[in-house]
């Protein structure tokens, strides 16, 4: 339905209430309510979201996976609503918060648990506090807040074995959690296949 009435749902809820409101209640002019509400609008929206794919991907730190572009961007997430803390999203794409939460404000996983609350959205995905552990000590770039190189007393963090049996029995409930989910694996015959893709995700050798 949002296809075949997208036209007509944005010319009414995107051009038309943000251009006329201005105009009637406040008597701006029709051509300048138009340009500063919808045009300005607009172009400062898009060019924010797309922030996302371009300043997140230069600029900022790797706390969880510093082999790969996406960053930790404050002024990203900050003019995208909590978007901005990619590297983390990236590292744990299927974490439906796209942060770590606790250490980063994020609007849009604050809306997403107030609608969880009452029943709106379900099936909600994240990683545990082991999992970032992990990640970020050890392919992280060292500025996690947390879990940086080395703790205060100048000791490198270690994964015990316990750890590793931890990650890996979080990991396999994770992706089995929701078969019909096509971004996850289905645990069927080829569970062997299964299990190394979840230990090539995780990293869990050194």
């Amino acid at each position: 339905m949002d296809h075949e009435y997208y036209k007509t749902w944005f010319t009414i809820f995107s051009i038309g209430i943000p251009t006329l409101v201005p105009y009637y209640f406040w008597n701006e002019g029709l051509w300048i309510s138009f340009l500063i509400c919808f045009v300005t609008r607009l172009v400062t929206v898009l060019n924010g979201t797309w922030n996302v794919n371009s300043l997140a991907h230069i600029y900022g730190y790797r706390p969880f996976s510093k082999e790969i572009l996406p960053t930790e961007n404050w002024f990203v997430s900050f003019i995208g609503a909590g978007e901005g803390w990619h590297n983390y999203h990236h590292s744990f794409p299927w974490d439906y918060r796209a942060a770590e939460m606790g250490q980063h404000f994020n609007i849009t996983t604050l809306v997403i648990d107030f609608c969880a609350e009452r029943g709106w959205a379900w099936g909600l995905k994240a990683a545990s506090p082991a999992m970032v552990k992990y990640r970020a000590t050890k392919r992280g770039d060292g500025s996690h807040r947390v879990y940086s190189k080395v703790d205060d007393n100048n000791n490198e963090y270690a994964i015990e074995d316990e750890d590793y049996i931890k990650l890996k029995s979080e990991a396999e409930t994770i992706f089995n959690e929701d078969n019909n989910n096509p971004m996850f694996l289905k645990k069927d015959d080829e569970h062997e296949k299964h299990m190394k893709v979840i230990e090539g995700i995780y990293k869990l050798v050194d």
